[in-house]
């Protein structure tokens, strides 16, 4: 059940990571189509279902199976966890303002992830990450390439380039 779990998750996050660059695409090129459209016009219930399912897993690797996380682990928790109770507060309320909150809060994960990935692939650490959990454990290394902290930065990353759309959509009323 775990490997099937972790292969899951990591497909999904790499199928996120496609769609990144595909998205990142279309803005860099200033091309809009529908797809970027129905990001731009549900940016919002999407950053919320994305932030769900991500604070789901976490919770599971943790609470279930039993991961600990590790320092860095956590402040990227922070950021995940945050725009999920962010977004789902928004969602109620219908404030699409929230957005920016949710991009502060994804840079602030960002500047973790990247630190974590950073000491994670490479095993230097120029700052201790010894509390609790070792920061560079691996405990899922799916297709060659794609872990934990690698996730998180691709979660991370996603709700930053869907709140950059949304924002260039602010005035629209329909976020579900």
């Amino acid at each position: 059940m775990l490997d099937t779990l972790n292969k899951l998750l990591s497909f999904g996050t790499s199928i996120i990571l496609v769609i990144d660059i595909i998205v990142l695409y279309f803005i860099f090129s200033k091309r809009e189509n529908p797809f970027i459209s129905f990001i731009r016009n549900k940016s919002l219930f999407l950053i919320f279902v994305i932030s769900g399912l991500a604070s789901i897993a976490s919770l599971f690797y943790s609470g279930i199976i039993g991961y600990a996380p590790c320092v860095l682990c956590w402040w990227q928790r922070i950021g995940i966890f945050g725009t999920f109770v962010i977004s789902s507060v928004a969602l109620i309320k219908n404030n699409r303002s929230a957005i920016s909150s949710i991009q502060a809060l994804s840079v602030f994960g960002i500047l973790f992830s990247i630190y974590h990935n950073y000491i994670y692939y490479t095993g230097n650490s120029p700052l201790p990450c010894d509390v609790g959990a070792s920061c560079t454990q691996r405990f899922v290394f799916e297709f060659g390439f794609m872990t934990i902290p690698l996730m998180a930065f691709i979660t991370l990353l996603t709700f930053l380039i869907i709140g950059y759309l949304g924002e260039k959509n602010n005035t629209d009323k329909n976020i579900v």
